[in-house]
C-alpha cells in the first residue's frame, strides 16, 4: 500500500490538491484538512487530482462533499481531475457527479473569468462573485 500524501500546488486560477493513496476511514481526516487549509487561506478553486489513488470509501467521499460545500461558500468550486475507475463507479452509484464535475486531466480544467461579476478582483464563474483583493 502506498502512502498516503496530499501535495497542494498552484495552476492558474486552481489550486490542485494531488492526493496519492487509499483515501479510507485513517486518512480522509488529513484530506479534510487540507481541503481546509485552502479555503481558509482564499484558495477556493480546488481540483483534487485523483490519479494516485487506488481505493476510496465513504469517509473519503464525505471529505470531498464537505469540500464542495466549503469551496461553494467561499464562491468557488470543487473538481475532481482523473479519478480512476473505482471512485467513478462510486461517483455514479451514488449520484454524486452531480455535485462533482469531473476532468480526465488539469490540461482539461476550465479557466476562471476573474471579471465576468464587475471587474478586476472578482471570483466570477459558476458561483457567482466575491470581491477579493488582487495583490
Amino acid at each position: 500500500m502506498e502512502d498516503f500524501q496530499v501535495i497542494t500546488q498552484e495552476e492558474g486560477e486552481w489550486t490542485l490538491l494531488v492526493v496519492s493513496g487509499d483515501v479510507d476511514i485513517r486518512t480522509a481526516p488529513e484530506l479534510r484538512r487540507a481541503i481546509i487549509e485552502c479555503v481558509a487561506s482564499g484558495k477556493n478553486n480546488l481540483a483534487l487530482v485523483l490519479s494516485g489513488v487506488g481505493f476510496m470509501d465513504s469517509t473519503g467521499l464525505a471529505a470531498m462533499v464537505g469540500g464542495v460545500k466549503r469551496s461553494k461558500e467561499n464562491q468557488g468550486q470543487l473538481v475532481l481531475v482523473s479519478p480512476n475507475e473505482q471512485i467513478r463507479r462510486i461517483l455514479a452509484l451514488t449520484d454524486l457527479t452531480k455535485i462533482f464535475p469531473v476532468h480526465d486531466s488539469v490540461k482539461e480544467l476550465p479557466r476562471i473569468d476573474r471579471r465576468a461579476s464587475g471587474g478586476p478582483g472578482n471570483v466570477g464563474g459558476v458561483f457567482g462573485a466575491k470581491k477579493v483583493e488582487v495583490t
